[in-house]
């Protein structure tokens, strides 16, 4: 987020290379993203391979929204090839502190830990539930992952929606388009 092409944005929108947006977007995502103070906005999320967060899992703070009954990591992580971040809130120096917590523990380097648990840790550490958002009504294809909402402005039908997605939408702002 210090990269000098984005560091006196307010927002930056990150999207995939090779996905596709399946619905119409009829309003200016970032003026509603200043306007309702939200910091995190994302369309799906999924299930990390177990193998891949352990360790990552047993050395930081666990927010309740991911974790199971007896402690565990749900396994649930925001879907990051789809994202709306909130720059300054990225630059901050609470997310700073996680983010040298991260580089420290060495796990980046050694094993396949990937951006999307470390990201939902992150986020939910530093940002309030009414900070992060849903983007509910963003038709979104990534690979052969999906969100589909059903609405009219949506060339994809079929709703889709995973068991994180759908817990996860629960808890967070619901964002939407229309």
């Amino acid at each position: 987020m210090h990269h000098r092409l984005i560091r006196n944005l307010d927002y930056v929108w990150r999207l995939e290379a090779g996905s596709k947006l399946t619905c119409v977007i009829e309003k200016d995502i970032f003026a509603e993203f200043q306007e309702k103070n939200l910091k995190y906005g994302f369309a799906m999320a999924m299930k990390e391979f177990h193998e891949t967060v352990t360790d990552f899992w047993e050395l930081t703070t666990k927010p309740d929204l991911i974790r199971n009954d007896d402690k565990s990591y749900n396994l649930c992580h925001f879907w990051t090839n789809f994202e709306i971040m909130h720059i300054p809130s990225f630059q901050s120096i609470s997310y700073k502190e996680f983010s040298d917590f991260v580089d420290a523990t060495g796990l980046i380097y050694t094993s396949r830990l990937s951006d999307g648990p470390i990201r939902t840790i992150g986020v939910m550490r530093n940002f309030k539930t009414n900070e992060i958002a849903h983007l509910s009504d963003f038709g979104y294809i990534h690979t052969s992952h999906s969100f589909c909402p059903v609405l009219d402005r949506c060339y994809c039908k079929d709703g889709s929606m995973n068991e994180c997605t759908d817990a996860f939408s629960k808890e967070f702002v619901k964002y939407s388009n229309e």
